[in-house]
């Protein structure tokens, strides 16, 4: 099957990133805003809504509460109720969301939440989003948490990558305000919304990549979306060619780059390069930009989703962005591999032996466990920087779910 596009280039530069919505906060009464879209919201199990829902209900003279009697509204989480207040407050629209079980709420539950309601407003023509924090009331969460979790899963829902549709038609979320009537809780939540914005940016760069299609999205390009974020946030970065892989002796991701046309590239990103009276923690993402399972071929099927097999150099390269945003008191290395596992009359083969650079020799069963040679590579690499932890990140077997107990 092949898909007709209306574009011949991409709409964006490819290494700026996707725009998210604007995010402020605002000290205000909640039941005296002017939006086209106000988000509440109701725990599982409430019969009376207090807080911020409550001072909403009373100005529509019980409405809320009359859908709660009648079981339209329950608070599970992620379900959404719409009213329109038909002038009785300033908001065109009063969304309420439910938050689940109060026992049961987390940073994670809020985000669901937030990104639920931030979806139905969208569907309904509303381009900006007015909403209290959720869980910062009556919930177990801070102000600085409350926000920062609502305010990711607001942003993080109005992320639509285009890629090279034109005249789509479709209206993107443009304004996420949090609104907060307690002038003492504005520092807090301040601070949330600076932790918010740095997150949904390393978020949607991440998603970005991972989106990009693989012949847009190879090793160089992976490198040089690395280098932007470096120039742009502070960062060190280095990459290395496949030159520079073969002074280091890395013959595991030497192999897997071995039937390729595409240039591996091996990403060193840094953040407080030149602290080492700080803890050093070294992340690690797989970067397969394609994996079509080398002479292991994959299905058809299987084959599809493969340009995702990198999202871990994605991941690792979105945290770095969002970690120097907040300058993280740590020392932070990212060690992205990244390749594309292609078959060729040069691919390496089943039966082969390699030698990675720590000089442990690897006997290759299938082509398609590339993963585990590249992340080696960067593992043994890691070494070198004495680190308190190494964190990897990694697309790796479907096999997983079996030894899991999901398969």
């Amino acid at each position: 099957m092949v898909v007709m596009a209306a574009a011949a280039t991409p709409n964006t530069d490819p290494l700026e990133p996707t725009p998210l919505p604007r995010a402020e906060v605002v000290h205000a009464n909640v039941e005296s805003v002017e939006c086209s879209a106000l988000v509440v919201n109701l725990f599982e199990g409430v019969t009376t809504p207090g807080g911020a829902t409550g001072a909403v209900d009373r100005a529509l003279d019980g409405a809320i509460s009359e859908l709660i009697a009648s079981g339209d509204v329950t608070g599970k989480l992620g379900k959404v109720a719409v009213l329109y207040p038909r002038g009785a407050i300033p908001a065109r629209r009063v969304l309420v969301v439910g938050l689940g079980a109060r026992e049961k709420l987390s940073a994670e539950s809020v985000r669901r939440a937030a990104a639920s309601s931030a979806r139905r407003a969208l569907e309904l023509g509303a381009t900006s989003v007015h909403t209290i924090a959720h869980g910062a009331g009556s919930g177990s969460l801070g102000m600085a948490a409350a926000t920062q979790a609502t305010l990711e899963g607001s942003l993080l829902a109005g992320y639509a990558f285009r890629g090279w549709k034109v005249g789509d038609g479709n209206k993107r979320l443009e304004q996420v305000t949090l609104i907060e009537g307690d002038e003492s809780r504005l520092g807090q939540a301040q601070a949330g919304l600076v932790v918010a914005r740095a997150v949904a940016a390393g978020v949607g760069r991440a998603r970005d990549l991972v989106n990009r299609p693989p012949n847009h999205a190879n090793p160089r390009h992976v490198a040089e979306v690395a280098r932007r974020v470096a120039a742009t946030s502070g960062l060190t970065c280095e990459v290395g060619d496949r030159e520079w892989l073969e002074r280091e002796h890395m013959g595991a991701l030497l192999a897997v780059a071995s039937g390729t046309r595409n240039e591996p590239a091996f990403i060193v990103l840094q953040h407080n390069a030149e602290r080492n009276d700080l803890p050093t923690v070294v992340l690690v993402g797989k970067g397969v930009t394609f994996d079509s399972g080398g002479l292991s071929l994959k299905s058809r099927d299987g084959m599809i989703p493969m340009k995702g097999d990198m999202a871990g150099a994605a991941a690792v390269i979105g945290v770095m962005e969002a970690a120097a945003a907040l300058n993280v008191d740590l020392r932070l290395v990212a060690l992205c591999p990244c390749v594309e596992n292609m078959p060729d009359g040069a691919s390496y083969r089943p039966s082969d032996v390699v030698i990675a650079s720590n000089g442990v020799s690897i006997e290759i069963l299938s082509t398609d466990a590339e993963g585990r040679l590249a992340l080696a590579e960067a593992l043994a690499y890691a070494r070198r920087f004495d680190p308190a932890a190494v964190i990897d990140i990694a697309t790796l077997t479907g096999s997983s779910t079996v030894a899991l107990g999901a398969g």
